[in-house]
């Protein structure tokens, strides 16, 4: 018998202000997200974005991107 796997797909996108896209998605599209994820070792910032129950997206920032 073959066992069903249960995969699930993230895709992540990087960018300088995720704060930005995040209210996008949010607005337009009606996403749910996360508090604000920061790593201040890195200067990293992320959020995950929720669509349904099996798409996510997350968001990732760093002020060292340049535009």
């Amino acid at each position: 018998m073959i066992e069903e796997m249960n995969w699930k797909l993230i895709t992540a996108l990087w960018m300088r202000e995720v704060g930005v896209l995040r209210d996008f998605y949010i607005t337009y599209f009606g996403a749910k997200s996360n508090v604000l994820y920061h790593i201040k070792k890195t200067g990293v910032k992320s959020y995950f974005l929720s669509f349904d129950e099996e798409t996510r997206l997350k968001l990732m920032g760093h002020s060292d991107i340049a535009e």
